[in-house]
C-alpha cells in the first residue's frame, strides 16, 4: 500500500540519517513549523521551499501563492509553476457570476488587491477603505453605545462536565468594551468562571446578559464564533432534563442577539472582508493582523495609545491594567498590543516560574493558549499562586481582545472622517 511504502522509505532514511527532498504543495499553509523572524526559531517550512525552489530569503518578501486570501486553487497555480502573487494575473482571479452585485468587496476583488497596487482613487494612504458602505452601515444600522464583545472558549474530547457530549462548547469567559457617542470608551466588564468542576456556560449568558439588558446599544463581535458558542448553549439549555429556573429568560435572550434577531450582533470581521484591506494583512481578517495594520495608518490612535491613559484616572476605564501611572499601549519599539502582551504576560509569573513547563503555559498571548489554561485549570494540581495568575493572565487577553475591536472602531471612524 501507499503508507507501507512510504513507511519504509521514510524508515530508510532515518536508518542513514538522509533528508527526505520536501514535496512542496497547497498543504504547505498549514506546515506546524513555520517560523517568522520575530519567533527566531528555525523555520521548517522556510527551509522546504528555499530547498524545492532553489529560492533565497529575499524570494518570499513578494508573497507567495500560499498567501492568496481564500482561494481553493492554489494547487492549482503551484503545479502550474506559479509559485509568487506576482506571478498571477487578473485572469486567473476572474469574478464568478455569484459574486457580482454583492456590497464591498468580492473574494476575488480582495485577491486581486493583494496582486496589484489599491487603484488611486480607492487609495487612503497605503489601504482600502470602503467609507460609502462603513458610513451606511453606522448611519442605518448601528445604536450608540456600541458593545464590543469577545469570548474565550473550549470544546475537548474528554468533556468536563456530567451530561455533556465530546467536543460541546464550554464558554468560560468574555469581555466587554464599550464606546459612548462622545467617544469616551470604557471596559465596562467581563465574565471568568475557570474552577474545577465549575459549569460555565448558564453563568456565560447570565452574566452576558446582565451587561448588555440597560440599553438597546449595537453589540459587535469578531467572525462568527461568538453566534456559534450563543447557539450551542440555546441547544444545551433545550436538552437539559433540569434546566435552570430561568432558563426561558436566556434561550429568549440569546435569540435576540443571534442571527435573525431583532438585536443580532454585527460581525466586524465580515465588514473588514467587505470594506478594508491593507497590504501587511495579507489578506487575512484576524484581528490580530487588522489591529497592527490600522494602527500604523492612524496617526490619531498612534498619539493617543502611546500615552499612558489606558486605565488611568480620568482616561479610559480598564479592569486589569489599572494604575495611577495609566497603562501605555504604544511605545516607539512596539507598535503591537498583541507584542506587548506576551512581554506583559510574562511579568505575571512568578520569579523562576517563566522558564518551568507551567509558567510557559501560563502565558496567554492567544486564544489556542487561553482554552489550553482553561484545561489545566480544570485537571492539574496547580498552585494557588499559579493558578491565580493564570486567570489574571486570561483576563488581560481577553480585554485586549475588545480592546484591539475599539481601535479598529476608532481608525475606521477616523478614515471616514479625514
Amino acid at each position: 500500500s501507499l503508507l507501507e511504502d512510504a513507511a519504509a522509505k521514510w524508515a530508510e532514511a532515518y536508518k542513514v540519517d538522509s533528508k527526505i527532498p520536501p514535496v512542496i504543495g497547497a498543504h504547505c499553509g498549514k506546515c506546524q513549523f513555520k517560523a517568522t523572524e520575530d519567533d527566531h526559531l528555525k523555520s521548517g517550512f522556510h527551509e522546504c521551499w528555499k530547498e524545492a525552489n532553489n529560492w533565497s530569503d529575499k524570494d518570499f518578501e513578494e508573497g507567495t501563492i500560499l498567501d492568496l486570501w481564500n482561494s481553493k486553487n492554489k494547487e492549482k497555480y503551484i503545479q502550474a509553476g506559479k509559485l509568487k502573487l506576482a506571478q498571477l494575473t487578473r485572469d486567473d482571479l476572474k469574478e464568478s457570476a455569484e459574486e457580482a452585485g454583492t456590497d464591498g468587496l468580492s473574494q476575488s476583488q480582495r485577491q486581486r488587491l493583494q496582486i496589484e497596487d489599491i487603484p488611486g482613487n480607492y487609495d487612503q494612504g497605503g489601504f482600502y477603505l470602503d467609507k460609502s458602505l462603513i458610513a451606511h452601515q453606522m448611519s442605518a444600522k448601528w445604536q450608540f453605545p456600541y458593545h464590543m464583545i469577545d469570548f474565550e472558549t473550549a470544546s475537548v474530547a474528554l468533556p468536563f462536565y456530567k451530561n455533556m457530549r465530546p467536543y460541546q462548547s464550554i464558554a468560560f469567559q468574555f469581555s466587554h468594551h464599550i464606546i459612548n457617542e462622545d467617544g469616551s470608551v470604557e471596559h465596562v466588564g467581563e465574565f471568568l468562571c475557570a474552577d474545577p468542576g465549575d459549569f460555565p456556560n448558564y453563568k456565560f449568558v447570565r452574566a452576558l446578559k446582565k451587561e448588555l439588558e440597560h440599553d438597546d446599544g449595537t453589540v459587535f463581535m469578531w467572525s462568527h464564533h461568538e453566534n456559534t458558542i450563543l447557539t450551542s448553549i440555546l441547544g444545551q439549555l433545550d436538552e437539559d432534563v433540569t434546566p435552570p429556573e430561568d432558563a426561558e429568560d436566556l434561550k429568549v435572550f440569546i435569540r435576540s442577539i443571534t442571527k435573525e434577531g431583532p438585536r443580532a450582533m454585527v460581525d466586524l470581521c465580515d465588514l473588514a472582508k467587505k470594506a478594508y484591506y491593507h497590504p501587511e494583512t495579507k489578506g487575512s481578517n484576524s484581528i490580530k493582523k487588522v489591529l497592527p495594520a490600522v494602527l500604523k495608518t492612524s496617526q490619531k490612535l498612534m498619539d493617543l495609545y502611546s500615552k499612558p491613559i489606558y486605565g488611568a484616572s480620568g482616561g479610559i476605564t480598564s479592569s486589569n491594567f489599572a494604575s495611577p501611572a495609566g497603562f501605555t499601549w504604544l511605545t516607539k519599539d512596539n507598535h503591537d498590543p498583541y507584542q506587548l502582551l506576551k512581554q506583559y504576560a510574562k511579568d505575571l509569573m512568578p520569579e523562576g516560574l517563566e522558564d518551568t513547563e507551567e509558567g510557559e503555559a501560563s502565558l496567554i498571548a492567544e486564544g489556542g493558549a487561553a482554552a489550553t489554561a482553561y484545561s489545566r485549570l480544570q485537571f492539574e494540581n496547580l498552585s494557588l499562586d499559579a493558578r491565580n495568575r493564570i486567570k489574571a493572565a486570561l483576563l488581560r487577553y481577553c480585554e485586549t481582545d475588545t480592546l484591539a475591536m475599539v481601535m479598529v472602531m476608532q481608525a475606521w471612524q477616523e478614515g471616514l472622517d479625514s
